[in-house]
């Protein structure tokens, strides 16, 4: 019977609109129908479980209408299916029954065998199993979200806990052989992700390998994930709206709004409700008291006073809503959490805390970071991204990068080699080819050559540079500041009181502080963008700064070019001299002519850093130069920052990159700058101290 058919009756039987519902399953529907290798037990089970599917069905109908179906379509079965259990009077004693026989071949001619399936048949009905559970998981919680907007809760994007109800439900990733592209690139190409429940992995690799874009394709599911994994992806800041910011992070929380709600409505409609007290035994469940506790805490932790947690969501900075969003990820604890640069828009105090705060994460943590430090301290794993595959490492970044140089030393050895042995055999070959009492020995050992697996040679990622060329000498005092006091309104408290300090070309300083305390601000005094409420700043008056911040990154043109920035800047210039100066900082190939917003954020951040470099300033001012750049990125900049004989002035929150490249740390707190007595090690241990009960 073809599938016409077992549509018509299913329209028969359903109607027209049930059958369109199981359109995509009609198919297969009718191959187990007209298999007459299946007994009617096994039709039922593989049937009855997709009309189930159909909203307005139930299991009692569905075994109705597969009943229906088979006396339609298979007319000659004679076996009968029982949807119900038999309860047995006593237990069965199976020896007794064969000793009651004369031999087991006749007990067994005696009792019904099982029909056996074939593998392919199997496990297209495990397929069908698993798709039909994450379709009815998928409708549960769009029924959820829907009942919700019903009763005017407003839903963002948020959680629902899952509970794993089917049978070999896990926690744990496993995708095995899938491939990713992005446009015309091939990022992954048969690559494994295994990642067990409870571990926290660093996902490294350079700028453009497809970080990202994995964890997008992790969240949307367009890689195929088990429906028992719940999953949150911090990858956006939340809208604006007159939502608080704390009321912001607990309604992220979608069961507990659902729970207080539903416990709302019965209270005024009907409080002897029987459904009453399991809605508050789920509330104790999940914690529901310590709800608001716990998201002011971990607020608190991101740099969010009492009173910024009670302002509405609208009325902050962009960078501070990724804040919200990353608190709403933390405060739901979700089975598998994704974090994309989380510490870009945070300050040292708030990443010394969050880094405190995952060490101790107990679900599945997949990360993408730049800092080295922070993944040495949250990491239980790296997965690296390298030549389109993921290659595992246990333990932190440090033993992944010693691990990791270890085996391209062993690869390299194991390639020599060969190359030496091919070498021998090659000679010989050449030698005796045309010999003709050693042609046989020849023709064995050109066998040889062709059986042998061939060892890869080793496609380095090239090292990175950021190169800054040297500035003409300047006689100090360059840069002096003298009782400078600022403040953007005369009403207002200043954020700086009689500052005294100064820069040199030789100055290598760090200024560390809390965000909002004013740290971008002092940079804009000293290039002169803002001017002293009172006292006086002393400047060279050939001095050249050069500024690096993420506004300049985020204010590029997108739909230009890098080379088109560059001759928009300096139309004099040819393009043969851009393109050779653009690929010191790897911008190179077509990726120099490729718009902007085709270019990741590591990238347009090397452009912004060609740019500097060609201004060839005396002082550097760098306002979070790491953000977007990758780890080797990272060093590369740090090296180049310490070849370099002008001044450089850092605002960062990593500490390789402060450890690395600067000697004296200035930290502004309560409206003045003090010199730190130390290192930054001994700054950041004096923050986590200062977070311990």
């Amino acid at each position: 019977m073809e599938e016409e058919q077992v549509k018509e009756a299913v329209i028969s039987i359903l109607g027209e609109s049930s059958a369109d519902e199981l359109s995509d399953v009609l198919e297969y529907m009718c191959s187990v129908l007209v298999d007459m290798s299946l007994t009617e037990g096994d039709v039922y089970e593989s049937v009855v479980p997709l009309i189930t599917d159909l909203d307005s069905i139930g299991e009692s109908r569905a075994n109705e209408v597969c009943k229906s179906l088979i006396k339609k379509i298979r007319p000659t079965s004679t076996v009968t299916h029982e949807t119900t259990a038999t309860l047995l009077n006593a237990p069965i004693n199976i020896g007794e029954q064969l000793k009651a026989s004369n031999s087991v071949t006749d007990w067994l001619k005696s009792t019904e065998q099982p029909t056996y399936v074939d593998k392919d048949t199997l496990e297209a009905l495990e397929t069908k199993k698993k798709e039909r559970l994450e379709r009815r998981a998928r409708k549960e919680e769009t029924k959820k979200i829907k009942r919700l907007e019903k009763e005017g809760v407003k839903v963002t994007e948020g959680f629902f806990r899952k509970e794993i109800t089917m049978s070999g439900g896990t926690k744990d990733l496993r995708i095995e052989k899938f491939s990713m592209s992005y446009g015309r690139d091939q990022l992954l190409i048969d690559a494994d992700l295994l990642c067990s429940f409870g571990r926290r992995y660093g996902l490294v690799g350079r700028n453009g390998s497809g970080k990202s874009t994995l964890l997008r394709n992790i969240s949307s599911k367009e890689i195929p994930v088990p429906s028992s994994i719940s999953i949150l992806h911090v990858e956006q800041e939340v809208s604006g709206d007159d939502m608080s910011a704390i009321d912001s992070v607990i309604s992220a929380d979608l069961e507990l709004v659902a729970l207080w709600e539903e416990e709302k409505k019965l209270l005024a409609t009907d409080p002897e409700s029987v459904r009453l007290p399991f809605v508050y035994k789920r509330l104790e469940i999940i914690e529901a008291e310590t709800a608001r506790a716990r998201a002011s805490t971990i607020l608190a932790g991101l740099s969010f006073t009492p009173d910024m947690q009670e302002k509405a969501t609208k009325s902050f900075s962009g960078g501070w809503r990724m804040r919200i969003a990353l608190a709403r990820a933390l405060f739901c604890r979700p089975d598998l959490l994704l974090l994309d640069e989380p510490t870009n828009h945070l300050d040292f105090h708030a990443v010394v805390w969050l880094e405190t705060f995952l060490s101790t994460w107990d679900s599945t943590l997949i990360i993408v970071s730049h800092q080295r430090e922070f993944l040495n301290s949250v990491c239980t794993d790296i997965i690296h991204l390298t030549g389109q595959k993921l290659i595992p490492y246990k333990g932190n970044y440090d033993a992944f990068e010693k691990v990791a140089s270890e085996k391209l030393r062993q690869h390299q050895k194991a390639y020599d080699a060969q190359q030496l042995q091919i070498g021998h055999i090659q000679r010989f070959i050449d030698r005796f080819r045309a010999n003709a009492k050693r042609a046989t020995m020849a023709q064995s050992r050109i066998k040889k050559l062709e059986k042998m697996t061939t060892i890869s040679p080793i496609v380095e990622e090239g090292a990175v540079t950021l190169p800054f060329s040297d500035p003409d000498p300047l006689n100090p005092p360059i840069l002096q500041f003298e009782d400078v006091t600022f403040a953007y309104h005369e009403d207002e408290e200043p954020l700086f009181k009689n500052l005294n300090l100064g820069i040199d070309l030789d100055s290598r300083v760090a200024l560390v502080g809390r965000n909002g305390s004013g740290k971008s601000t002092l940079l804009k005094l000293f290039s002169g963008e803002l001017k002293p409420t009172s006292g006086t700043v002393h400047r060279h008056q050939r001095l050249r700064f050069a500024t690096f911040s993420q506004h300049f990154v985020d204010q590029l043109d997108l739909n230009v070019s890098p080379l088109e920035f560059f001759l928009t800047k300096e139309p004099s210039l040819s393009s043969q001299v851009i393109r050779s100066h653009l690929g010191k900082y790897g911008i190179i190939g077509d990726i120099a002519l490729r718009s902007m917003k085709t270019l990741s954020g590591g990238q347009k951040s090397r452009v912004v850093f060609a740019w500097l470099a060609w201004l060839r300033p005396h002082i550097l001012l760098l306002d979070e130069p790491s953000n977007h750049l990758d780890i080797e990125t990272i060093e590369g900049l740090s090296q180049s920052l310490t070849m370099y004989s002008g001044g450089v002035f850092i605002v960062s929150h990593d500490q390789r990159l402060i450890q690395m490249t600067c000697d004296t740390i200035w930290n502004l707190e309560n409206n003045e700058v003090t010199i730190w007595p130390g290192d930054v090690n001994d700054y950041k241990n004096h923050l986590i101290n200062s977070l311990a009960p």
